[in-house]
């Protein structure tokens, strides 16, 4: 499929997708939206291990970096959502990209230990800092949906991993890894 056909099957999924926020409950919303951050962390993998034979296993404490972050504004700053989102977003890339750097010459079980030792630090760091990130228990804080998105609307997000899953993405992996000296 070309990039055109992947966008409007991504479109009509989204539509499909508001449609139902409308007409479900919010228990079935809520389930729209695990089903959409699953399918996120699915996808990261899927192009990191996947496509470019990396083992990474910190994924899940960039998405906690973010969440952290999006809470703390959230409960504590009472920005609106969509910069909160933002703020997230660049937080955990920002981690990421400091990761990235210093794990750049690692390869194989050297970068999965790598990023194992993030895994299971920022755990810790939640205990330490209990005050403010809430321990082991986390932060929750309750998000009012803006208004151009209508009361129903519940985010969710649809991710297309075959824009990522062609020939040309692998190959510019696999020319960045030999530059690399992998």
């Amino acid at each position: 499929m070309t990039l055109a056909r992947h966008t409007g099957v991504a479109l009509l999924v989204a539509v499909v997708l508001l449609i139902l926020t409308v007409r479900l409950s919010p228990f079935r919303d809520f389930q729209i939206a695990e089903v959409a951050a699953y399918a996120t962390a699915i996808a990261g993998l899927t192009y990191l291990i996947g496509l470019s034979g990396q083992v990474s296993i910190g994924h899940g404490a960039f998405m906690a970096i973010g969440a952290y972050i999006a809470a703390v504004i959230g409960l504590h700053q009472h920005w609106p959502l969509e910069l909160i989102f933002l703020a997230s977003t660049v937080a955990a890339a920002v981690a990421g990209g400091i990761v990235g750097v210093a794990a750049a010459r690692l390869r194989g079980p050297y970068l999965a230990g790598a990023t194992l030792m993030l895994a299971v630090a920022l755990p810790s760091l939640a205990n330490r800092y209990a005050g403010l990130l809430g321990g082991d228990q986390g932060l929750s804080f309750s998000v009012t949906t803006p208004a151009f998105l209508g009361v129903t609307f519940t985010p969710t997000l649809f991710i297309n991993e075959e824009n990522y899953a062609n020939p040309g993405g692998a190959e510019a992996i696999s020319a960045i890894l030999r530059q690399v000296g992998r």
